[in-house]
């Protein structure tokens, strides 16, 4: 707590230390609560879960992948779908893109439901 000097008025020092808190409390109310390191970390942690899923699943389907007539082999699909935006996927291919982009949402609503100081919601 900033206290007066004797002759009533704020010395330049503590001028200098109540405009550095100041600047201090509208930083922290401005930073973009979606740059919080925890958040960061639940979504690597995200990341990963679905790249460890895709390569088990990658995995299993090339260990099956063989021709059948005009069925398209797994490495097919892959480089099918690589090629293809995702305004052109099918709606069943685009459900898939949108089950994993649920998990971030989630991970980010919660983040924002929690109280911190970098959403502002926390108590001082």
């Amino acid at each position: 707590m900033t206290t007066r000097s004797r002759r009533g008025a704020y010395t330049p020092e503590e001028m200098d230390r109540m405009l550095a808190d100041a600047r201090d409390e509208v930083r922290v109310a401005q930073m973009d609560p979606l740059d919080d390191p925890a958040l960061l970390e639940t979504l690597a942690a995200i990341e990963h879960e679905r790249w460890s899923g895709w390569e088990v699943y990658r995995e299993r389907c090339v260990a099956e992948v063989r021709r059948d007539g005009d069925v398209e082999t797994h490495e097919e699909r892959w480089r099918r779908l690589r090629a293809t935006p995702y305004a052109a996927l099918s709606e069943r291919e685009k459900e898939s893109d949108r089950i994993e982009a649920r998990k971030t949402l989630a991970a980010v609503r919660a983040h924002l439901a929690t109280p911190t100081p970098t959403n502002g919601d926390a108590e001082p």
